[in-house]
């Protein structure tokens, strides 16, 4: 089972592919709500999270699908503004640590915008591990990045040692985005001389999204093409973040996207780098105003190369496991911090 955790890379689907393909442009809250079975309907206009599992979506054996629902009383500004704090505010529960990133930023980590990454005196098993680290799935290091490993290994504060790594990890990966974008990220090292691809694979999943490209070519370009392309009106902030999944201590970079119009608002999120336990992560948020309300709706497809066939059961309800775990509580905060949906709204 932890193996198959291990195997697991979330990668994005957007909005319209909750919606069996709908198209964004002009797109209406009547539209998700069509594609709600009558229960589900109920659930969401009661003031509750609905997660959207969809069989048919998962059409091979790479892919699961699963998505997220909700109304809040509140208007598109305030839901957006309160969204975005949420996404990058500190959260003690899960030992959480987010910081923006801003240039300049040296590879070697020396930065200041790294000064912080660190070990907690309680995850010595965590450093001790990292430090013995070889090509496989327990983390994400390319071989280069396993040989500054191997060199901090043989050093006297493990604890600091580990910490520099990561550091130089964070830093480089960051300027390797900056300069190629998903096209330009190092490899993961794995047994048998074998690599994956984490910007191949969150490549892939953006050039499936024919409808994002069609509908909206800005959003679409900025999240596929960055930093060659920026797109019209797209803002962009990066972040690196500590938190603690499934009782290990995981490093990440990200990559927010935010485009909003008069009727709408998308919000793309990127970790395109996460030390541990996934290949990478992406998730699209579409913010569309319900009366005086605001329906957002979130799609996420989990990515897995190992586990097809005899052990894909399993790998299923891993994967949703997972993918709950990292996205379902940005949507808990969103109405604790808002509200339940006022029922009748629309």
């Amino acid at each position: 089972m932890a193996r198959m955790r291990r195997q697991l890379g979330v990668l994005l689907a957007v909005a319209g592919m909750l919606l069996g393909g709908s198209a964004y442009a002009g797109f209406s809250t009547d539209d998700i709500l069509r594609q709600l079975k009558p229960q589900e309907r109920e659930k969401l206009k009661a003031g509750e999270i609905v997660t959207v599992s969809r069989p048919e979506q998962e059409s091979n054996d790479a892919g699961l699908a699963i998505g997220l629902v909700l109304i809040v009383p509140a208007d598109l500004k305030k839901t957006l503004t309160t969204l975005q704090s949420l996404n990058v505010s500190n959260d003690p529960a899960l030992r959480r640590i987010t910081r923006e990133i801003k240039e300049p930023v040296r590879g070697d980590g020396s930065s200041k915008m790294f000064a912080a990454v660190g070990f907690a005196g309680d995850e010595g098993s965590e450093v001790k591990k990292m430090l013995a680290a070889r090509p496989g799935e327990d983390f994400n290091f390319s071989e280069e990045e396993l040989s500054w490993v191997r060199a901090a290994g043989s050093g006297g504060d493990t604890a600091q040692s580990a910490a520099n790594v990561m550091r130089r990890v964070l830093a480089s990966r960051y300027l390797a985005y900056q300069k190629g974008g998903l096209d330009g990220m190092p490899t993961y090292a794995r047994e048998g001389n074998r690599v994956t691809k984490p910007g191949a694979e969150l490549a892939a999943s953006a050039e499936a999204m024919s409808t994002l490209r069609k509908r909206e070519p800005d959003f679409y370009e900025a999240y596929r093409h960055y930093p060659k392309a920026k797109g019209q009106g797209v803002q962009h902030q990066f972040y690196w973040e500590k938190k603690t999944v499934e009782g290990r201590p995981m490093f990440s970079l990200r990559h927010e996207l935010v485009q909003v119009k008069p009727d709408a608002a998308l919000i793309g999120s990127r970790e395109y780098y996460i030390n541990n336990q996934l290949n990478g992560l992406q998730v699209a948020i579409l913010l569309l105003p319900y009366g005086a309300q605001t329906m957002a709706a979130l799609v996420n497809e989990t990515y897995t190369d190992k586990v097809a066939g005899a052990g894909r059961f399993v790998a299923v309800h891993v994967g949703r496991g997972i993918v709950e775990s990292n996205t379902k509580p940005l949507f808990e905060k969103l109405q604790k911090a808002l509200g339940r949906a006022r029922p009748a709204a629309h």
